[in-house]
């Protein structure tokens, strides 16, 4: 990959970066104000299961989801470091350009991450084998 190309990926990944920090740390007050809902007259700590837990189970959610998407995105800037960026992971053929424009965070092209998400995510036949107990 050309070094103005990866100048470019490195810079995506970098505002990526800094908009995912600004999220997470968002997230984390929105989690503790959650945990110290107003309204709680007493100086005693909140305890998690008095607070809303749908909003608490959402905000969880998406720290766990904005969290994983940082580690992707130092990961890829790891990546440019070590001069491995834009191939992939798995089989190591080059990620396709059009796809790194999508997802500069991503490790694997897109036959190899179709691949890994089929290994990760059940089929609905697997989870029926489940309810004929």
């Amino acid at each position: 990959m050309r070094s103005e190309d990866l100048a470019q990926f490195r810079g995506r990944l970098v505002q990526m970066r800094t908009r995912l920090t600004s999220t997470v740390k968002g997230i984390g007050e929105a989690i503790s104000e959650d945990i110290a809902a107003p309204g709680n007259l007493s100086v005693a700590p909140t305890h998690a299961a008095d607070t809303d837990a749908g909003d608490l189970d959402e905000n969880l959610a998406l720290a766990e989801n904005a969290a994983q998407l940082l580690s992707d995105v130092d990961a890829a800037l790891d990546r440019i470091a070590q001069g491995s960026f834009g191939q992939c992971q798995r089989c190591e053929r080059p990620i396709a350009r059009e796809r790194l424009t999508a997802l500069p965070h991503t490790p694997y092209c897109i036959q190899c991450a179709q691949a890994v998400e089929s290994e990760i995510e059940p089929t609905d036949q697997a989870w029926r084998g489940l309810d004929d107990d």
